[in-house]
């Protein structure tokens, strides 16, 4: 609506009015008054209409913001518990120096773990946490989740399994040895991985990368840290060297570890943040709070899936709002 317009064209019908016929002073107070509702009424009329697109573009964001976050977490409980072409069936072993029910980012024992936090009553050494400069359970220093910064009443979830892109072992592997497959993909150095013929399952350390005739290598090299090879394991383990139909594989160890923390932007904002096997916490998405993550069981008490809740809002509202949204939905289990 022209408002200026608007104005204008009731002071030229009032001028006209003077100039033609004449006019009381009344008359004239009352032409002015009616003009000057007019443009008030537009002023309220526009106004109404910013707020309701402000409203609209705030609710929208977070819809996608809720949308992306159910995304992220659905896709990684539905691969929750996968261990490549074997399954849970295959023989499952540790090359490190340390068992693997021992190291939360890599006890692929357990799909998923659930736990609550209130704070002081958390059982914090079952996690990777980060206490000021310290690292407890962490695989590299520096790593763990904050705990100063986690979010009253919220759940964590962990979810543990291997990734699916795997890289084919393309030539015989002599235990202790590198190994050579097609391709990296995404396995890097210092990372986890686990080689599989679908029978028997080994889970190493990458100490370093290289080339061969084409071929990428993967060094397993002997290490001190916990976290690192041990010599003897890596020298009594299994060759896998049956190579028929391409079945044998590396993958990537991916264990995800969800929780509310305060934001980076602010301390009374919370987000969603995740941690990724040997890698440090990153915060997702700002504004995501509430998370509740529930197991759902059928009639003989076998667990089916997890039921995910949180709620998002708009953090940065001029007028002091804070439109919300619940998103609650059920992820079942595609490898357990």
């Amino acid at each position: 609506m022209d408002i200026s317009g608007c104005f204008a064209q009731g002071k030229h019908e009032v001028a006209n009015a003077v100039n033609e016929q004449g006019v009381t002073l009344v008359e004239l107070l009352v032409s002015l008054a009616l003009s000057a509702m007019s443009f008030i009424a537009a002023m309220q009329f526009m106004s109404t209409g910013l707020h309701l697109s402000s409203d609209l573009e705030q609710i929208s964001s977070i819809y996608d913001k809720a949308q992306h976050a159910m995304s992220i977490l659905g896709s990684s409980v539905t691969r929750a518990g996968f261990l490549g072409c074997g399954g849970r069936s295959a023989r499952l072993s540790s090359l490190l120096r340390t068992d693997l029910q021992s190291i939360p980012e890599l006890n692929l024992e357990a799909p998923y773990e659930i736990h609550s936090y209130q704070q002081g009553s958390l059982g914090l050494a079952e996690l990777p946490i980060r206490v000021g400069s310290a690292s407890i359970n962490a695989i590299d220093g520096g790593n763990g989740i904050p705990v100063a910064e986690l979010m009253d009443g919220n759940d964590l979830l962990i979810v543990r399994g291997l990734g699916f892109a795997a890289s084919v072992v393309a030539a015989p592997v002599a235990p202790g040895r590198s190994i050579k497959v097609d391709s990296r993909r995404s396995l890097t150095r210092r990372s986890f991985a686990a080689i599989t013929d679908c029978e028997t399952i080994e889970v190493f350390r990458i100490t370093g990368l290289g080339t061969s005739s084409g071929l990428s290598v993967l060094r397993r090299g002997q290490g001190l840290g916990m976290h690192d090879n041990q010599a003897s394991k890596l020298h009594g383990s299994q060759a896998f060297s049956n190579l028929e139909d391409n079945r044998t594989k590396v993958f990537p160890i991916e264990t995800e570890i969800f929780f509310i923390a305060r934001s980076r932007t602010s301390e009374e904002v919370p987000a969603l943040w995740r941690k990724e096997t040997h890698r440090r916490p990153l915060e997702l998405i700002e504004g995501v709070s509430g998370l509740e993550v529930t197991e759902l069981e059928d009639d003989d008490g076998h667990t089916l899936g997890l039921r995910l809740a949180f709620s998002v809002f708009h953090v940065r509202n001029a007028e002091g709002r804070r439109p919300e949204h619940r998103l609650v939905r059920f992820f079942a289990f595609e490898n357990l």
